[in-house]
């Protein structure tokens, strides 16, 4: 088992060690649905969501080099001017296909929020507001776009001294990074004087996801509490924790400060990539999204190379890690399956538009074509593309699914627009059309549950395991 060390190293450690700036923006990527169904985005106004992304990208990394720092008071609106961008957000919302949508909960959520408006509102005090009503929509694909000055403000690399999860539903430290009395293994059971299990269920009003999208808005908050309590519902200063010590059971209480600026490098992981072991393989494919070198052509030349390598080498086992897979081009997801489907058969339903040539049609399969044991590592943010892809798998019984459930399920909405709105030029992206993949009677609303669910425990923290890919790798061995 010496060999299996750095491939056991937990998944998640491994991305602490980068910059959050940029991992806490991927999360935005995702939320704002860069990686959609249809890539041909049609944009309302002069703004592209994608360009201004990467300038914000660029922006947050010369400003964690810079050594001057300019402090501005926030601009704030009239409630005239609030009001008419809110009511020009409702009147977008309106174009949404809405198919996960409570109507009923949507029109009193929209008037329930507008009540809230008032005079000399900020932009992001405007921006939660608007936040709950685009959550009530219940689609990953449509998102207010967090403003530029916020991002930096709040996603920048000014850590807190510890790094937390949501385990169990309690939040724990799972990491000491600063200065601190706390330790991991620290419970920390409220911020500012509110129950930290009543935050959880206030912060998920605010997230966007596909229908339910209890396993999305878990996994985010999990991933990134203090961040976005800072985003929803904080004023991005010292937080007063109060926490349960782990080793004596004794309630204590710390002001938790706010790291100093870091500079660390950043290093881009592989759109995919893939390891030969003796007894399996694993392919790792982090989006379906072609984008920068990786073309279409690109991944298809990578399945290619990937499939006449086992088959040279002789192995009958394939570990498939979509983990944090957000979507992309159904092209590249339809080419992958057409690897292992047992039968040639169409990618996406009847009621589906139009758009991909052949992709409702029967798509013929793959060669070399793979009939040995496939294990599917699946997690939350497996959505769009890859959430089709995987309702794929499960409906055809190809491979064994491990992980939790997807936000991604058999059906979305994307092709989408973008507006901005006049006065506050807050950015507003909506979803337009729905697509389906060719399957019958799965859950609507939720993602694909998992064949066997595994989630991460405190132990796995302490110790480095990727637990869920362990699950796989134990299964072989087994």
């Amino acid at each position: 088992m010496d060999e299996l060390r750095p491939i056991l190293l937990c998944k998640e450690r491994r991305i602490n060690m980068k910059p959050r700036i940029l991992m806490l923006l991927s999360i935005v990527l995702l939320l704002i649905s860069i990686m959609g169904c249809n890539n041909d985005i049609t944009t309302a106004t002069i703004s592209n969501t994608e360009t201004t992304i990467t300038s914000t990208i660029t922006s947050a990394s010369s400003t964690m080099t810079t050594t001057t720092t300019e402090t501005t008071e926030p601009v704030t609106y009239s409630l005239t001017e609030l009001q008419a961008d809110y009511d020009q957000f409702v009147g977008y919302i309106q174009y949404n296909p809405q198919i996960f949508t409570d109507k009923v909960e949507l029109a009193d959520v929209i008037a329930s929020q507008r009540e809230l408006l008032y005079e000399g509102m900020t932009q992001l005090e405007f921006y939660r507001v608007l936040a709950v009503v685009n959550a009530t929509i219940r689609c990953g694909h449509t998102n207010v776009r967090v403003p530029d000055s916020i991002v930096s403000e709040v996603f920048n690399s000014n850590t807190y001294s510890v790094d937390v999860r949501l385990i169990d539903n309690q939040l724990v430290v799972i990491e000491v990074i600063g200065t601190t009395d706390l330790e991991f293994g620290d419970v920390i059971i409220s911020i500012n004087g509110q129950n930290v299990s009543d935050l959880t269920l206030e912060m998920m009003r605010y997230l966007s996801a596909d229908g339910e999208g209890l396993s999305l808005k878990t996994r985010v908050l999990s991933t990134y509490y203090f961040s976005y309590y800072n985003l929803f519902l904080g004023s991005n200063e010292a937080l007063e924790i109060e926490y349960i010590d782990d080793t004596s059971g004794a309630t204590n209480s710390e002001l938790l400060l706010r790291n100093g600026p870091e500079n660390p490098a950043y290093e881009e992981e592989p759109a995919f990539e893939a390891q030969y072991e003796a007894d399996y393989a694993i392919m790792t494919l982090r989006t379906f999204y072609p984008y920068g070198v990786y073309s279409i052509t690109s991944f298809y030349t990578f399945f290619d190379t990937f499939f006449n390598q086992i088959d040279t080498l002789g192995i009958d086992k394939i570990i498939l890690d979509l983990r944090g897979n957000g979507g992309g081009d159904p092209r590249v997801a339809s080419r992958l399956i057409s690897y292992f489907a047992s039968a040639p058969q169409p990618y996406f339903a009847e009621s589906s538009p139009d758009y991909y040539s052949g992709l409702k049609s029967v798509v013929p399969l793959s060669e070399p074509h793979f009939d040995g044991t496939l294990l599917v590592l699946i997690d939350a943010f497996c959505f769009s593309t890859c959430g089709h892809f995987v309702a794929l798998l499960s409906y055809h019984s190809i491979g064994t699914l491990i992980g939790e459930e997807t936000n991604g399920g058999y059906i979305c909405s994307d092709s989408s627009v973008e507006y901005r709105l006049r006065n506050t030029r807050i950015t507003f992206r909506s979803s337009k059309t729905a697509w389906s993949v060719a399957v019958e009677g799965l859950p609507y609303g939720r993602g694909t549950s998992p064949d066997v669910d595994v989630a991460m425990t405190l132990e796995d923290y302490r110790l480095g395991i990727d637990r869920v890919l362990q699950t796989a790798i134990d299964q072989f061995m087994n």
